[in-house]
């Protein structure tokens, strides 16, 4: 059962994550050292993810033997900070707080789960000693991103002013919609080296296909598995869809761990 944990993170704040330990830590005097399976959720999100996706990931991957943390990026969930201040970059170092404190815990190996802008930022954390990377739903054309769900949207003097917009209740910070305009990962697309797996709905209307185009396009490793759902929508929430997903990632990890 996983347990709460807090992670030291900029100045006084902390991360929430739920950590899941089932290979028990005192194996690794032995010889033993799983990866960990660092789950990155998206934003606006959760630890728990898209209908408590990384929750059954964690329970699926404990009864295997495997160790996960899902965590919130500071800004969403239990951990500390505001909506409005989430950016990529703060994202990213949430991201390496969390591997800092996994190499305190003696973690010498990880497999990246992401999806959304989480899968966004865990490429922009690829580390040497990273197993494998599983990307659901990824955004990997920031401007696409931005032009289909802020392009259109008309600040007024007191959206400047303070700093966010605010949409359907959800606040983005007017920094985080600047670096999705700006932003490119197409160099680190390409050098991405490690085993890949993506996993997208062909009817997602919030993550469009054209990001599958750009795995395509510019990913260079020669072990990319890509699986599309021709009925799929975002966060693929239908059960044949899950069952689908589990069994793949699962085997993806062990083939890989």
């Amino acid at each position: 059962m996983a347990k709460k944990v807090r992670i030291p993170a900029h100045g006084d704040q902390q991360i929430r994550a739920l950590f899941s330990n089932p290979s028990k830590k005192q194996d690794y005097d032995k010889g033993y050292n799983p990866p960990l399976v660092i789950m990155a959720h998206g934003f606006p999100g959760h630890k728990a993810s898209n209908n408590d996706l990384y929750g059954d990931l964690e329970f699926i991957l404990e009864e295997n033997g495997y160790d996960t943390i899902r965590f919130d990026f500071r800004g969403c969930g239990e951990s500390d900070g505001l909506a409005e201040d989430f950016t990529l970059r703060r994202a990213c170092e949430d991201f390496k707080y969390v591997l800092y404190w996994a190499t305190q815990k003696n973690y010498k190996q990880f497999i990246f789960i992401g999806e959304g802008v989480g899968a966004t930022v865990a490429l922009m954390n690829i580390t040497l000693n990273l197993n494998a990377i599983v990307l659901l739903w990824p955004i990997l054309d920031l401007k696409s991103y931005y032009k289909l769900h802020f392009a259109n949207k008309i600040l007024d003097s007191d959206d400047k002013s303070r700093g966010y917009i605010k949409d359907k209740n959800q606040k983005y910070g007017l920094d985080f919609i600047k670096e999705l305009k700006k932003e490119k990962i197409n160099h680190t697309l390409r050098k991405l080296n490690v085993p890949t797996i993506i996993m997208q709905g062909v009817k997602d209307k919030i993550i469009t296909m054209e990001h599958i185009e750009i795995a395509k396009k510019h990913m260079n490793s020669k072990r990319i598995e890509i699986t599309t759902f021709h009925d799929g929508e975002h966060g693929l929430q239908k059960l044949n869809h899950r069952k689908m997903m589990f069994y793949h990632i699962t085997q993806f990890i062990k083939k890989y761990s």
